[in-house]
């Protein structure tokens, strides 16, 4: 009887060893493909452990901002762009195959692609005689390419504004700069009344309420998790790319996508953006001026430190599993984390939230100038995302 207990446990231990090896895709809506262990999926968001940061536990992403979740056994899982879910059968191909992904869900192993302007061509069978399939690009969500990369159309699908934003001094835009497709923004569905300070936790959005209107209905969130992430990368740290606005980061992803698509990069060029963007639709990189609302609601407002209001601003975040406002420094003393703006200075600078230390007495919160493509140990970063509610 021993024996079988044992022969048993041992069963049920690598059966449920197998079942965690088994390691899913998520492609976001950005394209962007992630090697997860998905732990739940509820109607309104994805909870799940990336395998590549372990270490940050549990993550939710929104489902409107998931395109599908590749498994390796069962169904995949489709997610429209309302965030319903669908299931289409697994499809087995080799990392040396082309897989065409359209925006209905269905995957397709192609041969002998080809691309022209408004389409795609390509054969369903690796044969001469295999008749040729031409798709139009409006209904392709991605490929995956044969040699490890991606072609993402789906942002260069969507519908473009065409109106030049206003700049925070009232001048309008350079011509042909697009208008940041505005946050969704609705009163809150439970109709509570919100102040500086508290969790907004609705539909799946969730995040530290910054900034509100006198209704206490509409306003802005500072995501819960943060971001060390270079507001660019090193070799390209003295580039301008016109993200000047102060008052709405959401203007400066805007910029972001159209310098993005004029010289054929992707997010990974700006990975603090990317990053903001992975969080859901809506997410964004807050301009100086946003993270000005960020001071005063952990600190009471711009200047010399109040760290009491920031240690229990921190206790409320972590205690709604967020990462801490933070770090410790020279043994037990403790140093708030800097925080990139999406707001450019000049030369190949952006402006950051700093956290100046003083050698006697508190340090004090100021608008410093940083390095964009800049890293390392000098100022830590523990930058937020923002989102409008």
């Amino acid at each position: 009887m021993k024996i079988k207990k044992l022969f048993g446990m041992i069963v049920c231990l690598l059966l449920a060893m197998s079942a965690f090896a088994d390691d899913d895709i998520m492609i976001t809506r950005d394209g962007e493909k992630k090697k997860v262990k998905i732990e739940r999926i509820s109607p309104s968001q994805v909870t799940y452990i990336d395998l590549k940061q372990k270490k940050r536990g549990n993550q939710d992403v929104s489902t409107t901002f998931v395109y599908m979740i590749l498994r390796e056994k069962g169904k995949n899982i489709f997610f429209d762009e309302d965030g319903n879910q669908m299931t289409s059968p697994v499809v087995k191909y080799d990392k040396k195959d082309d897989v065409v992904l359209l925006n209905k869900g269905e995957m397709v192993v192609v041969y002998n692609l080809s691309t022209s302007k408004d389409e795609l061509k390509y054969q369903l069978q690796d044969k001469k005689k295999a008749p040729w399939v031409n798709t139009p690009k409006s209904e392709v969500f991605m490929v995956m390419n044969s040699d490890g990369t991606t072609t993402l159309y789906y942002e260069a699908n969507k519908q473009k504004l065409n109106t030049a934003p206003q700049g925070s001094n009232g001048a309008a835009a350079a011509s042909g700069t697009p208008v940041a497709q505005a946050a969704v923004s609705s009163t809150a569905a439970s109709g509570k009344r919100y102040k500086v300070g508290d969790i907004y936790n609705e539909n799946g959005l969730k995040g530290l309420v910054v900034n509100v209107d006198q209704a206490g209905q509409h306003g802005l969130i500072m995501s819960l998790n943060t971001c060390s992430k270079k507001w660019i990368g090193d070799s390209d740290a003295k580039l301008d790319t016109n993200c000047f606005y102060e008052d709405d980061g959401e203007k400066n992803m805007a910029v972001a996508q159209q310098y993005i698509e004029e010289n054929g990069k992707t997010w990974a060029f700006f990975p603090f953006f990317e990053w903001c963007r992975s969080l859901g639709p809506g997410w964004y990189a807050p301009a100086i001026e946003e993270l000005k609302y960020v001071a005063k609601a952990i600190n009471g407002d711009m200047g010399k430190e109040n760290s009491k209001q920031i240690k229990e601003v921190e206790d409320v975040i972590k205690s709604n599993g967020g990462d801490a406002l933070r770090q410790k420094i020279l043994g037990k003393s403790t140093h708030p984390f800097n925080m990139l703006s999406s707001t450019e200075g000049e030369h190949g600078y952006v402006q950051i939230l700093m956290f100046q230390s003083a050698i006697v007495g508190k340090g004090k919160f100021v608008i410093f100038p940083w390095q964009k493509g800049a890293g390392g140990k000098m100022v830590s970063m523990g930058s937020r995302a923002v989102h409008k509610f």
